[in-house]
């Protein structure tokens, strides 16, 4: 037989045999499947979601490389992640760890924080922990995270599952891809090693400054911060008899709404903080005391100064008790529920958005600033508080 008729037969062969797979593998689907063909409604009890763990426990062939707590945990993470919401989250036990290991005073990490933005679906740097491998390596709050290792991260990736796969044992390294936003509006990609070190985090630091003006810098609203802050205002105003009090939130990607309501009671009148609304409509107020600031307040801001940042910078702006300078806030007004689930694992949920005591809203808007300045990243001067300390000046004339 010629060449070309043994092709013949081996084409011939291969269409034969893909022709048998397809109608074999048709029909075990089409039998193992069983009501294929009838139409599902669902019924509201999730009765489709227990058929198929039914079906997993009675024919996947590797039982045992799963239980049956891996299946629901799984199915809840999925289930909130169907939500399209990025600050809402499941966490199994493990992960519950993780996220209370995140508020730590002091961890082992890369040194940044990260947020979702408004406009671009990867996670953004909302700040950078000084002396950090990051630092070092040149990241720049407003950078966005595009991939990890040599895998683009998935739009739909929750912002804890980003945080353990950028944690590791002390000393390891992690590559981590970025983009950077360029003047003209164009996206720049560049990738970095980072080395894994021990993180020591000084949320509160402060100071006198420039002519009796005291500062007080707020990296976050953890557990703890607001009585760091209670302390070094009172230490500012009463035993070094400070002017007036710059409060630094620049980059503060916010925290407890109880840390900062706390920290705002201190310095406002008696009257509103902020209100939020749920999904029925109701509102729930929060209230300070009469006690107040006697003194000038300036608030520095930026685009990352977010969620518990623009409570306590919007009170601020309504009361008319101080300035706020710097760039629009972030805009994020919402506020989620962390509630345990009663095994050791935790649901973290969007159940509400609150307002200013003005009834502004916060959410994907931002607070916009008294008066507004970019800082050059091309000096080593910073622009947005030497304006702070000019406004803190008039103020106190």
């Amino acid at each position: 037989m010629n060449s070309k008729g043994n092709i013949t037969i081996i084409i011939a062969i291969i269409v034969t045999a893909a022709v048998v797979f397809v109608c074999t593998s048709s029909y075990y689907l089409n039998n193992v499947s069983g009501k294929s063909n009838i139409e599902y409604v669902y019924d509201g009890n999730f009765t489709k979601l227990k058929n198929v763990m039914d079906y997993i426990q009675a024919n996947y062939l590797f039982e045992d490389e799963y239980t049956m707590e891996d299946l629901e945990d799984g199915a809840i993470h999925g289930m909130v992640e169907a939500l399209g919401d990025p600050y809402s989250s499941y966490f199994n036990k493990e992960e519950t760890t993780d996220f209370l290991e995140d508020g730590l005073s002091e961890y082992v990490g890369v040194g940044i924080t990260v947020t979702y933005g408004n406009e671009i679906e990867w996670p953004m740097v909302v700040s950078i922990v000084d002396g950090s491998m990051a630092t070092e390596a040149g990241v720049k709050p407003g950078d966005y995270i595009y991939g990890i290792g040599d895998e683009t991260l998935n739009s739909d990736i929750t912002l804890e599952e980003l945080s353990s796969k950028l944690k590791g044992p002390e000393g390891t390294t992690v590559k981590v891809t970025f983009v950077r936003i360029n003047e003209e509006g164009n996206q720049d990609k560049y990738t970095a090693t980072l080395e894994r070190r021990k993180i020591v985090l000084k949320p509160v630091e402060y100071k006198i400054i420039d002519d009796n003006i005291g500062y007080i810098q707020l990296l976050s609203f953890d557990s703890g911060e607001d009585l760091k802050f209670i302390s070094a205002y009172n230490e500012l105003i009463k035993e070094k008899n400070a002017k007036g009090i710059i409060i630094d939130i620049r980059n503060n990607p916010g925290g407890l709404l109880t840390c900062a309501l706390k920290i705002a009671d201190t310095l406002l009148p008696n009257g509103v903080i902020t209100y939020t609304v749920d999904k029925n409509g109701n509102q729930q107020f929060n209230y300070s005391d009469s006690e107040c600031t006697d003194v000038p307040i300036v608030v520095l801001v930026n685009g990352n100064s977010a969620s518990a940042s623009e409570v306590l910078s919007a009170a601020i702006k309504d009361y008319g008790i101080g300035k706020i300078v710097g760039e629009k806030t972030f805009g994020k007004g919402l506020v989620q529920a962390f509630s345990g689930l009663g095994d050791g694992t935790y649901i973290k949920l969007t159940i509400a958005e609150y307002f200013s005591p003005n009834g502004t809203k916060i959410n994907k808007v931002g607070v916009i600033p008294d008066v507004e300045i970019k800082d050059d990243e091309n000096t080593q001067e910073d622009e947005q508080l030497q304006k702070a300390i000019e406004v803190m000046n008039e103020l106190c004339k």
